[in-house]
């Protein structure tokens, strides 16, 4: 009889041998299982007709694919393309001080979710010209970014305010492709 670490505790029997580190790892871990077949003793089969888990599981089973119409070009209307393109016209049409065709142009967007894809087309614009800036400048555009995501939580539900969003995102587009110039000449 063995005593355990208190004086109340009886341990009967041999002290159990300590354990590994390997095992609790070994339980924890497990290799996936294997599907049983009905005999079969083919090259393919395991030992004792242990045959592994086939790579395509059946439960889970993609979407057809949509055929398209018989008159269709094979063209696709990405939402995130037509957004872009989008956001470069407006980009394109304020460069060229031509606010009444960009109002136009931000009228034909009947819907929020186009609206909220061709602010991500501007947005994509803006920051991926703002990292070329000097640094300070690129700071003050970060602060504009960060103005402008408010104002764009702000009318997340109004059309006219997503809008005004839109419109200031490629005014700021404009804006640092102006300071891309200015630092440029002073560079060069």
């Amino acid at each position: 009889m063995t005593m355990g670490t208190h004086a109340w505790v009886r341990v009967e029997g041999p002290p159990a041998a300590p354990r590994s580190p390997g095992v609790l790892s070994r339980l924890l871990h497990r290799r996936p299982r294997r599907v049983a077949t009905t005999g079969g003793t083919g090259p393919a089969d395991g030992p004792a007709g242990v045959r592994p888990r086939p790579p395509h599981d059946p439960c889970r089973r993609t979407a057809p694919r949509a055929r398209r119409p018989a008159g269709d070009n094979g063209a696709v209307t990405d939402p995130h393309t037509t957004g872009r393109r989008t956001a470069d016209e407006l980009v394109a049409l304020l460069s060229a001080d031509d606010h009444e065709a960009a109002d136009a142009l931000l009228a034909g967007v009947p819907t929020i979710r186009e609206l909220v894809y061709v602010g991500a087309g501007l947005t994509g614009i803006a920051r991926t010209e703002s990292r070329r800036l000097p640094p300070a400048q690129r700071a003050q555009a970060t602060t504009r970014h960060l103005h402008l995501g408010i104002l764009r939580d702000r009318n997340r539900s109004d059309l006219d305010g997503l809008r005004v969003w839109l419109r200031r995102s490629a005014e700021e587009v404009v804006l640092i492709r102006s300071q891309l110039a200015l630092a440029e000449r002073f560079a060069g």
